[in-house]
């Protein structure tokens, strides 16, 4: 959603990620689209380890749980199957 997009486009820019050389509404799109095919697939482990693999950075890794509950409590509630995500995450990375 339109909300969502802002809420992590604005964490973007609170954390300084975006640069010259990385835009994150170049990759938004892609992101949810691979968390969305993820969930429909129940691949959601696979997706999780793709990401523990690719983010090396302890303060990213830090804030990974937190910027998922911002995304996922947009709008104003979070089902059961994001508090299952959330946890996964917190697990992961929190």
């Amino acid at each position: 959603s339109h909300i969502c997009r802002d809420t992590a486009g604005r964490f973007s820019e609170d954390q300084g990620f975006e640069s010259d050389t990385f835009s994150f509404d170049q990759y938004f799109g892609q992101a949810m689209a691979s968390v969305r095919g993820a969930v429909a697939a129940h691949a959601v482990d696979q997706l999780l380890d793709s990401i523990d693999e690719r983010i090396t950075s302890t303060v990213l890794r830090h804030s990974l749980f937190s910027a998922a509950r911002d995304v996922a409590g947009v709008d104003h509630g979070i089902d059961p199957s994001e508090e299952g995500l959330l946890a996964q995450v917190a697990a992961r990375f929190a």
